[in-house]
């Protein structure tokens, strides 16, 4: 038999919120039982509709909001993300050369509005430091990056949680989740815009390793073969043979420019022999391609997929395909990130 006296009405968020919230009902357990079994039939989850008073709702220009951010090679893009985290604005620079945070802030404040900022997500090029949310000294970007504390000086500015994150391992996320690696164990991603960057998903979660994954520096010619320079300061690297900024220095054309079938068959070769090494070591259920050079794909997958028939023999081949989700994943990548620091439990022993 059911007592009377009061008991806490959990409120059930849905999956994508963090915690369960816990409120105390002024009613007697058993009248927020019947409540709450007729909610159960109207709705997937619960809202605790009994309250000793009633609250005015939060004017949508006050309704906190989470600010998503993309930085890459060339461009770099805000987003501001409401309470159903779908993309409820946006803005688009050219990535500053000088006074990065300066950049970021004012994008911020554009974006934003009147809303409070509840947290930051942010997708980074690599290498950075996911410890100290810093960026380290990414070879797309000026010097001005080099060392930057973004995580710190963004929370000083705006005092809220912030993360950062390789924003291939984002894109890797967001794709795993909601696009093409959607139901399979073990999903890579390789991005291929101005420069080359991988992520790896394993049941859900980033495959990091001990600081990151670095696919577009694998490399694919040999030093005795005097093979073309990388910004990383090697030479040989996927990213020297087809990263867009390599084809441009090459060709004298920006790469989304060359209309010259051989050069993407060449880029094919390339790639394909990368999707190939991937294979060998990882051997993933999808290989999932993204960025810029999606563009030229139909001109690309052929010889990509006849380089990977003549070089693996062993293991079955993973599905190729393209991305799905577009520019958005690396901004949906980076709240994921920003939800998962809000749901971890950290164990103070």
């Amino acid at each position: 038999m059911l007592s009377n006296r009061w008991e806490p009405a959990i409120i059930e968020a849905p999956s994508i919120c963090p915690t369960p919230a816990i409120r105390f009902s002024p009613l007697p357990i058993t009248v927020c039982c019947t409540v709450y079994s007729l909610i159960v039939a109207q709705s997937n989850f619960i809202l605790c509709c009994i309250s000793a008073s009633t609250r005015e709702p939060m004017p949508p220009s006050t309704q906190p909001c989470d600010i998503l951010i993309d930085i890459g090679g060339t461009k770099t893009v805000v987003a501001r993300a409401g309470n159903g985290h779908a993309i409820a604005g946006s803005v688009k620079r050219p990535t500053a050369q000088e006074d990065p945070v300066g950049m970021l802030a004012s994008m911020i404040e554009e974006v934003r509005e009147d809303h409070p900022v509840r947290g930051i997500g942010i997708g980074v090029p690599g290498p950075f430091s996911r410890p100290e949310g810093m960026v380290l000294n990414p070879p797309n970007l000026s010097p001005s990056w080099q060392n930057l504390r973004l995580r710190d000086a963004l929370h000083s500015r705006y005092g809220c949680p912030v993360t950062v994150e390789n924003d291939a391992n984002c894109a890797a996320l967001a794709e795993a989740a909601f696009g093409a690696g959607t139901d399979e164990d073990l999903v890579v991603y390789y991005t291929i815009s101005t420069g080359v960057g991988t992520g790896i998903v394993y049941h859900g979660s980033l495959l990091v390793g001990r600081h990151d994954t670095e696919g577009g520096h694998q490399v694919l010619i040999p030093p005795h073969l005097n093979p073309p320079p990388c910004t990383c300061g090697g030479a040989g690297c996927l990213e020297a043979l087809i990263g867009g900024r390599s084809l441009a220095d090459l060709h004298g054309v920006e790469a989304h420019a060359l209309d010259d079938p051989a050069v993407w068959e060449e880029v094919g070769m390339w790639l394909g022999m990368a999707m190939a090494n991937t294979t060998a070591l990882l051997d993933p259920n999808v290989i999932i391609i993204g960025g810029g050079l999606v563009a030229h794909w139909d001109a690309i997958s052929p010889t990509l997929q006849s380089t990977m028939d003549q070089l693996i023999h062993i293991q079955p081949l993973p599905r190729i395909v393209v991305e799905k989700l577009g520019e958005e994943q690396t901004l949906l990548g980076a709240w994921c990130c920003l939800e998962g620091s809000r749901t971890t439990v950290h164990d103070p022993s």
